[in-house]
């Protein structure tokens, strides 16, 4: 059986995750779920899912004995600090669309209690309770955009791991 360096699975893992968020940002605001929005979340799952495996695994061969502890560290540091800023990051955006898109719709105070609990919609009428649905489908449209984003900056990343002779597990 032919080995495949891992380093390519790891570009083609990150090509498959901006395939899928990018897919996920094109997702209609209504409030219909469709079908295909699993398959999105399939692709945004399946590659992140394996490029974080991927790079666990390729870490330890990767570098010097005397470094592996550091180097295991590191990539679960860095996994961490990684997603809580992308989610820093995604949740400002939300909040600055539905911010910006109910202003003029609802008072301050009950936009305010809406980023803190999506349940605060009960207290709300029909035609409000659309415009809000609409202006939390558009933030997650633009989350997505993002992800797409931050997942494509893995490429170069990945890139930066290339090695003459390619690592082969």
């Amino acid at each position: 059986m032919a080995k495949v360096p891992p380093i390519y699975l790891v570009i083609f893992a990150s090509v498959v995750q901006v395939i899928g968020f990018a897919l996920l940002s094109t997702l209609p605001t209504s409030e219909a779920i469709s079908g295909a929005q699993y398959g999105y979340e399939f692709l945004a799952g399946f590659g992140c899912g394996i490029n974080i495996t991927l790079l666990i695994l390729m870490t330890p061969f990767s570098v010097e004995e005397r470094d592996k502890a550091v180097a295991m560290s590191s990539v679960a540091q860095f996994r961490v600090m990684g997603g809580v800023i992308g989610l820093a990051i995604v949740t400002a955006a939300l909040n600055g669309v539905v911010r910006a898109r109910l202003r003029h719709v609802l008072p301050q105070a009950q936009v305010e209690e809406l980023l803190r609990s999506a349940a605060a919609i009960a207290s709300t009428s029909g035609s409000e309770r659309d415009r809000i649905r609409i202006a939390f489908a558009e933030g997650y449209n633009l989350q997505m955009k993002i992800l797409a984003g931050l997942a494509a900056a893995q490429i170069p990343s990945s890139l930066v791991m290339w090695q003459k002779k390619q690592i082969l597990v």
